[in-house]
Parts: C-alpha cells; sequence; structure tokens
C-alpha cells in the first residue's frame, strides 16, 4: 500500500467525522479490491471517494472497523473499491464518508464534464473509457486550464489511458511522470520507475512525439547505447519544429552522443 495513502487517511481522522452513509456489503474480494453490491438507496459514488468497511459482531451489539478504501470503479449494480487498510471479508459493510476524497476535491462541485471525467471515464457507466477525452482532462490538469492545476491527477488519468492504447502525447506525459516521479508532494504520491518511462516514451517516440524521441534518446544515451541514441535523434532533427530550433535545438544533443561514440 502506498505511504501517501496512510497519510492522508491520518489527516483525515484527526479532522472532523464526515456524514456516513451504508453503501452495502462485500461480495467478492480480489486480492486488494472489494466488490460491493449497491443498496437499491444509496447515494450516487464516483471513483475517489472514500469509505471505511466494518462489521458487526453476532449476539453483540457492536461494531469494528476492520478496513479502509476509496471507490475505484462503478457499474450499473455494483461497485469496486481499492481497499488500502485491512483485510475485509464476506459481508463486511462498506460506509461512504461522504464529502470526502482521495484527492480531497469534491468532483461533484465542478462543471459537468469533469463529473463525466469521473463517471464516466474512470471505468464507470457500463462502457469502455473515452481514451482521447481521458488524456485531455489529464491535460488539463496538467496545465490548470479551466480546472486545478494537479499533476498527481494528471498522473491518474494518463496511468488508466495507458491501458487502452493512447495517443503519443498521452503516452509522452506519462512516460515522463515515470521518468521524473511527483516532484509536487511530499512525501510523493507516485515513484518514479525508469523502466517504463523508457517503454512509454519508446512507444510515444515510434508514433512520431519529438519530444518522446529526445527523452527517449536521452534514456539510452545514460545506458551508453549512443548508435540508438544517435538513430532517434536524427528521426527527432527531421520534424523538429522551428521555434524549438533557436531555443534547444536537437543537433545540440546529437552532437554531445557523437562526441560520446568517439
Amino acid at each position: 500500500m502506498s505511504v501517501f495513502l496512510f497519510i492522508i487517511f491520518a489527516l483525515i481522522s484527526s479532522a472532523a467525522q464526515a456524514e456516513e452513509f451504508v453503501l452495502g456489503t462485500i461480495e467478492v474480494v480480489e486480492k486488494d479490491i472489494a466488490t460491493v453490491t449497491q443498496a437499491s438507496d444509496r447515494p450516487r459514488v464516483i471513483p475517489e471517494e472514500l469509505v471505511k468497511i466494518r462489521s458487526r459482531i453476532p449476539g453483540l451489539d457492536e461494531i469494528i472497523e476492520s478496513g479502509k478504501g476509496y471507490v475505484y470503479a462503478t457499474t450499473k449494480d455494483s461497485f469496486q473499491i481499492k481497499i488500502t487498510e485491512g483485510e475485509p471479508i464476506l459481508g463486511e459493510e462498506v460506509v461512504l464518508l461522504m464529502g470526502e476524497f482521495l484527492n480531497q476535491t469534491p468532483p461533484t462541485d465542478e462543471e459537468t464534464w469533469r463529473r463525466m471525467g469521473y463517471e464516466d471515464l474512470r471505468r464507470g457507466a457500463n462502457k469502455p473509457p473515452n481514451v482521447a477525452a481521458l488524456c485531455v482532462l489529464g491535460k488539463m490538469h496538467t496545465e490548470g486550464k479551466e480546472i486545478e492545476k494537479n499533476d498527481y491527477s494528471a498522473y491518474v488519468l494518463f496511468q488508466y489511458a495507458s491501458r487502452f492504447n493512447p495517443s503519443a502525447d498521452c503516452a509522452y506525459e506519462y512516460g515522463s511522470r515515470l521518468r521524473d516521479g511527483d516532484l509536487e508532494n511530499n512525501p510523493p504520491k507516485y515513484s518514479y520507475d525508469y523502466e517504463k518511462a523508457e517503454t512509454w516514451l519508446h512507444y510515444a517516440a515510434e508514433r512520431g512525439h519529438y519530444l518522446a524521441m529526445r527523452s527517449y534518446a536521452d534514456m539510452l544515451e545514460i545506458r551508453r547505447q549512443y548508435r540508438e541514441a544517435e538513430r532517434w535523434l536524427k528521426k527527432a532533427v527531421e520534424i523538429e519544429p522551428e521555434f524549438i530550433k533557436s531555443i534547444d535545438p536537437v543537433e545540440n544533443q546529437l552532437r554531445r552522443v557523437r562526441r560520446k561514440m568517439r
């Protein structure tokens, strides 16, 4: 389990308790994902809303908390939660902490398209995700356009889009975050992963993404694969935007790699 989740839950536990509502009972548990049969009168839940899991002790008027998690995916008759604490079992109740979210931002207060981003795009609404919309929403979070700037939300959206053959630009954004890790939060909410970063930067480079070609060549250079780095930089030269030539031309990078080849 991620360290940042424990920290978020610790902060939440010290704050005023949110209104609670029983959503339903756990029907299936597979590793850290639990499927919950929804109660007919449950409130609308969307991904990243926080929940707690509790057991009723037979014969006693006592309830104990056995776990915590957050809404991971929704379907017509049930939903899934990602378990972050504890080891819940079948039949336990799942309680919504109304108004509390993993990212501490209530999506229901956003515009309609923002709500759709959470409900429909991230494994919801009984249909395949709109990958282009996932990537656009992630990019908007990155740039802070018409929505809060939130690099972690962008990372989550790019990560999810990566399951469905995303565009070159989307793959580049995801690969860049995997390469650098979380540079905005302390402690970081996600870690760097050079191996996965290289995979996704290569994916984007193969699809003609200029910045991905340069980033992928950088990683090849670090591993002293100079010939392969040169090959990708030569491809980047062919499609280099004019405005970059006067700022940071790829030729400089190419000369550096060629010096190391001698």
